[in-house]
């Protein structure tokens, strides 16, 4: 049944004065049950409307007229309070769609009101109860029972359907930093850093977590600002247009807003000098295709007798980059373009806002304005900038970072435009001449000025902290940051400065020694999104990027480390150069490993040969590219890690040895470079080591050198210490370690250690000569089965999609099938008897009985192939034999993913949950059941089976509910080849579970589990006490360790 069918008869099944109490319910899914019942009063003012029967006796006609007077007082205020309503403010009353009479009784409750009171209401509701009886539409007690219960279909209620959801989802972990610079606290005791959905407060002595301010999960944070009247308020503003007032030291939110349009800045000063507890935000917004506006705001609650007034006080065509406000709010300075736009006030903003009034002026800049700050210093003379006579006695200086790499530097800027104006048209006009200063290549990415004035500081895409000396003109550098350079914060006191980075980390320097104090870096795969605001096209020699690759670098490799709990091992780029300039996909060079249960990097180390030079560029200026890390993965006992990566050198260096496009596309074919790399961990030095490189491993057999193949996929053997390949010649190989040996004797390295390198074990060609021709394979994957036995081939053609099953021990070929998957063929995964595919459709096959258990046709959601390849998944829980995909869909913000875990020997879903951002990789959880999904946001969500459920009903969202329908009602598409019957999971291939604990049936284990000290340290001293992983998360391990269940 369709969602429209589903509410309209629920509608249907629902009283008059349920109706609207029911679709209340669907936005609000975390109401206890209690609550969803609609209360007599707003059924009977409901009723009372809509009904044309009249009592018979007098005492139901007088009850009738004053129900009807009742809701005509109740219509008038509502009409009252439209009228009073500003346009584009809505008050955090709006918010709040209860019965009249539910926020009364929330009003007495919350003041104390007296029982007689509270009896007098249920009188009336008693009464109300009587007249909906004599009015002839009643129900039963039962039957309004059956109506809050009862679902279409006869399904079950919401909160039965979630007693059987064993399935949790965390909170996410990490995520990309805003483009918004961070903020020091006035004791310079913590640094807030925004992300996508929270802002994080970080201890500057430690580096450490102390607290995550979270919003609604739909939504996402645009801008935020400590108050400038109280130090312990922060406004924050979303996408959506709401602002948010927080207490961030004690984490609770003091109140909202809703803003009619879209807010992209917002900074906050204090109303009057002479009223230091209240706040004027200004905000730099825009409605949907109109103009960019400039308002500012006087936000009051409840609690305050003043109304939240507003004003708008700038409307510009062109987009708005910036906005600072100086003097109490009397001097506004924004930028768009390479426009300097000057506000100026003769006082500070009155009461009402209505009153307020600016004079604009506006200087254009030599370059498009990239960054700019602005200083308030105190001058020699007090000039008068207003007719009233009233004057600033501060000069006003600007800095601004162009966008071709010129710092521009304006001193007492506000004078000389009002003398400018003053003597425009006597004949002699002021002139206006910036001081220029040039060392950036790029775009100076941001400027600001230093405490005392004496200094301008620069970064940009050089990775290179630039200071200049005003008075002197002398530069000092910083180099080798190890990634562009955001933004840069000085600290209240001058001592520090605060530092973002492209590569989603962010640093604190002491401004004496120039030395890091503070540190964090979040997942630092590319951001998806693009730039809130792109610069404009600055044309430069750039690197041809050729196609080849151009899919799978859309995927960015991740894999499980087992070096420790929930660390993750991830290929990330170089993020030399800023999310502003950046237009092609960056190649993935680096290994980043980062601890979950930490929420930081644990470390970052380079897996391919990285630049050589400062600025990356060849002789001719040419952009030096990096290999790319196509895939990485790890052996079953985490000591060993093997790498992919390809290199093929740009079209222009070529081109002067080819004297026709043929013999040009030759050469780069044998220029390109592709390595098999084995990396040892190395305990003493926590890094990787290097010990074995098969150049091209799925070279031609002729040795022709123009014929060379990438490989397509790389796996792990889950049950011993191998890996598996398959390249483009349609070839499986497995590769083994091996002790070195020298005329028969082991080769030891000099601290007595064997030496061990890696060979090729079998080499099994899939017989492509049959299936497809020369440069028509498109795609192929690999799968192990939990005992390692068998190895699954897939291999995707414009002819035929055949499926392979090699027999691991022997190398040969032990059966072959087709038609399991149709379209690309995007997952393979076998769990226990079942091989599992994921195309345009998911099919679950059994191997045994030789049959398919289960299939259904995914839906496109109208996205692209390329797109589809990169954002769906398979993973494969080896640790409870079920499996998860995930599979993107639109929504209104962009793409969203849903995660549907499945057991292989059920067509019903164990659980389903939606991401709201896409999620770019699915891994199998480290020592335990459950997965970890990346989205496209860099945040992590761990989704784990629940150890013991609560004694009491929760009511969770309907996308964390356990299904109760089929995968046709779960993704809209039809079942295919469906074979019913209870098949055995334990049934076919044999499982290797070589770390648990096994129990005879029916004989008592009377001898204890005995867990050395050794092993609980290994869950406990992760470090201090801060860094330690949620108490669950603690307790699960532990649990394990007794239960004998984790692995060792």
């Amino acid at each position: 049944m369709t969602k429209r069918k589903r509410e309209s008869a629920e509608e249907e099944s629902a009283t008059p004065g349920q109706q609207k109490k029911v679709k209340k319910q669907k936005t609000n899914t975390t109401r206890a049950p209690q609550a969803r019942a609609p209360s007599n009063s707003a059924a009977k003012h409901t009723e009372t409307q809509g009904s044309t029967r009249v009592p018979p006796d007098k005492k139901s006609e007088k009850l009738a007229r004053k129900l009807a007077k009742r809701a005509r007082k109740i219509i008038e205020k509502k009409q009252r309070d439209e009228s009073r309503r500003k346009d584009g403010i809505k008050t955090k009353e709006d918010d709040d769609d209860n019965g009249i009479l539910e926020v009364l009784k929330d009003k007495l409750s919350e003041k104390g009101q007296t029982s007689a009171s509270r009896t007098r209401q249920e009188n009336r509701e008693r009464e109300e109860e009587g007249c909906q009886k004599l009015t002839g539409n009643h129900k039963s007690q039962k039957e309004e029972r059956k109506d809050r219960t009862v679902r279409p279909n006869g399904k079950k209620s919401k909160d039965e359907a979630v007693e059987t959801a064993t399935w949790k989802v965390s909170d996410f972990v990490g995520g990309y930093m805003l483009d918004v610079d961070p903020v020091f606290s006035p004791d310079e005791k913590s640094l807030l850093v925004a992300y996508g959905a929270s802002v994080a407060v970080y201890s500057t002595s430690t580096s450490l977590l102390v607290r995550q301010i979270r919003i609604n999960k739909a939504d996402g944070i645009s801008a935020f600002a400590i108050s400038s009247t109280t130090q312990s308020h922060l406004y924050l503003s979303t996408i959506s247009g709401t602002i948010e007032k927080w207490d961030w030291i004690e984490g609770l939110r003091l109140g909202h807003w809703r803003i009619s349009s879209s807010i992209y800045s917002l900074v906050t000063t204090k109303q009057n000098p002479d009223d230091p507890g209240s706040d004027l935000v200004y905000t730099m917004d825009r409605k949907v295709q109109g103009p960019w506006l400039l308002s500012v705001h006087r936000l009051a609650g409840r609690e305050d007798g003043a109304k939240t007034d507003v004003k708008t006080l700038f409307t510009n065509q062109q987009a708005l980059s910036s906005v600072k406000i100086l003097e109490n709010g009397r001097v506004i300075v924004a930028t768009s373009g390479s426009q300097l736009i000057f506000g100026l006030s003769d006082e500070p903003a009155p009461s009402p806002l209505k009153d307020v009034l600016y004079r604009w002026r506006i200087i254009e800049c030599p370059e498009h304005i990239v960054s700019t700050d602005v200083r308030a210093r105190p001058s020699e003379k007090i000039q008068k900038v207003s007719k009233r006579g009233r004057s600033i006695a501060n000069a006003i200086d600007v800095v601004v970072g162009g966008l071709r790499g010129s710092v521009y530097i304006y001193e007492d800027l506000l004078r000389k435009m009002v003398k400018r104006d003053h003597r425009a048209g006597k004949g002699n006009s002021v002139e206006i001449t910036p001081r220029r200063l040039h060392w950036h290549r790029n775009a100076v990415q941001t400027v600001k000025w230093s405490a005392d004035g004496n200094y301008v500081i620069s970064g940009g895409q050089e990775t290179t902290l630039v200071l200049w000396q005003l008075e002197t003109e002398q530069r000092q550098y910083l180099p080798h940051l190890g990634a562009a350079i955001e933004s840069i914060v000085v600290s209240p006191s001058g001592s520090s400065y605060g530092i973002r980075l492209g590569d989603n980390s962010a640093m604190i320097l002491s401004t004496s020694e120039l030395q890091p104090t503070f540190s964090i870096a979040g997942i630092q795969i590319p951001a998806a999104q693009q730039a809130r605001l792109p610069l404009p096209f600055v044309p430069t020699v750039t690197a041809t990027m050729h196609k080849k690759g151009a899919v799978q670098r859309s995927r960015f490799p991740a894999c499980v480390s087992f070096s420790g709990p929930d660390r993750l091992l991830l290929a990330v780029p170089p993020a030399t150069t800023s999310k502003q300039l950046s237009m092609t996909p960056p190649n993935a060079s680096y290994l980043q490993t980062f601890d979950l249960g930490a929420g930081h990097q644990l470390s970052r180390q380079a897996l391919t040969r990285t630049k050589v030079t400062t600025l990356n560029m060849g002789p001719e200026s040419n952009i030096v590219e990096e290999p790319n890390v196509t895939h990485i993965q790890t052996s079953s006992d985490g000591q060993w890690l093997a790498s992919v990566d390809e290199w093929m050198p740009p079209k222009r260096d070529s081109e002067p040895f080819a004297f026709d496009q043929e013999r040009l596309l030759e050469e780069l074919v044998s220029r390109e470079e592709i390595y098999l790399k084995f990396w040892s961990w190395n305990v003493d030095t926590k890094v990787w080591e290097l010990i074995s490189r098969i150049d091209n491993p799925h070279a031609s057999p002729s040795g022709n050198p123009y014929d060379q193949d990438g490989v397509l996929d790389l796996v792990s053997d889950p049950s011993s210490v191998a890996f598996a390949t398959i390249g483009e010649d349609g070839i499986v190989k497995t590769w083994k370690p091996a002790i070195r040996r020298r005329n028969g004797l082991e080769v030891k390295s000099k601290d007595g250690r064997s030496l061990t390198a890696w060979h090729c074990q079998h080499s099994t060609p899939l017989e492509t000569s049959e299936t497809t021709t020369k440069n028509s394979l498109e795609g192929a994957k690999l799968a192990y089965s939990q005992d390692g036995s068998i190895l699954a081939a897939g291999l995707q053609s414009s002819m035929a999609s055949p499926i392979y099953i090699i027999d691991t021990n022997s190398g040969g070929i032990q059966s072959v099938h087709t038609g399991l998957y149709v379209g690309p063929l995007l997952g393979l995964g076998i769990v226990h008897k079942y091989l599992i595919t994921l195309s345009d459709e998911l099919c679950v096959y059994d191997l045994v009985d030789d049959k398919i258990k289960f299939g259904v046709a995914l839906p496109a959601y109208g996205i692209s192939p390329a797109k589809r390849f990169a954002l769906s998944h398979l993973a494969i829980d080896t640790h409870g034999s079920l499996f998860a995909i995930t599979i993107p869909q639109t929504a209104k913000t962009g793409l969203e993913s849903k995660v549907v875990i499945f057991d292989p020997a059920d067509d019903t879903p164990q659980f389903l949950t939606h991401c709201a951002s896409a999620v770019t990789t699915l891994l199998s959880a480290s020592g335990r059941k459950g997965f970890y999904a990346i989205d496209s946001a860099a945040q992590v969500r761990t989704i784990i089976p629940r150890q013991s459920m609560p004694s009491v009903r929760m009511v969770l969202p309907e996308d964390q509910a356990a299904p109760r329908r089929g995968l046709s009602g779960l993704f809209g598409g039809r079942q295919r080849m469906l074979t019913q019957g209870d098949i055995s999971k334990d049934a076919g291939l044999t499982t290797a579970n070589l770390g648990s604990v096994t129990h005879e049936p029916g004989i008592e284990n009377d001898e204890a589990v005995v867990v050395s000290q050794d092993r609980l340290a290994e869950v406990f001293d992760v470090g201090p006490t801060h860094t330690l992983p949620p108490v669950t998360q603690l307790f699960e391990q532990v649990a394990s360790l007794y239960s004998g269940k984790m692995e060792r």
